[in-house]
């Protein structure tokens, strides 16, 4: 074990987590110790920068202009619920 960071098998433990346990949607999931670099699935705050809505923009676009991909989705709060549906299907940029 690391004292700073995991291995990757550890290090996947939160993504893991979050999506198979019976957990609250919408939670975070982090590792539990030191700043939340290592240790066990624990929930954990959202750092208030991944709730930034200019941030999450200027990150969409920079990975659609890197990626060359571009994808037209739903308005923000509008669930998609199935993997078929027009908000996940890309379209070449």
């Amino acid at each position: 074990m690391s004292l700073i960071g995991q291995e990757s098998p550890e290090g996947a433990l939160p993504s893991l987590y979050a999506a198979a346990a019976d957990v609250a949607s919408g939670e975070f999931y982090g590792p539990a110790h030191l700043f939340h670099m290592n240790g066990p699935p624990v929930e954990v705050r959202l750092p208030r920068r991944a709730s930034d809505i200019a941030t999450a923009r200027g990150l969409w676009d920079a990975s659609e202009r890197l990626t060359g991909v571009h994808f037209e989705l739903e308005a923000p709060g509008k669930a998609c619920t199935t993997s078929s549906s027009p908000a996940l299907s890309p379209k070449p940029a």
